[in-house]
């Protein structure tokens, strides 16, 4: 399968790591798996680190 045909429509922004902690930190936290991982639900760092981020 074609992967142009997945994405109708995408733009790719840079956004400082410090701006975006969420995303470098699951991108941090799957490095340390052996195998892919999937959540069925939010990991509790990412939750403390959104709720920092909002307040």
């Amino acid at each position: 399968m074609d992967v142009q045909i997945s994405f109708l429509k995408f733009k790719i922004s840079f956004i400082r790591r410090e701006a975006n902690n969420v995303s470098h930190l699951l991108a941090r936290a799957e490095l340390s798996y052996a195998n892919s991982q999937i959540h069925g639900c939010m990991p509790s760092c990412i939750t403390i680190i959104i709720r920092i981020e909002m307040s």
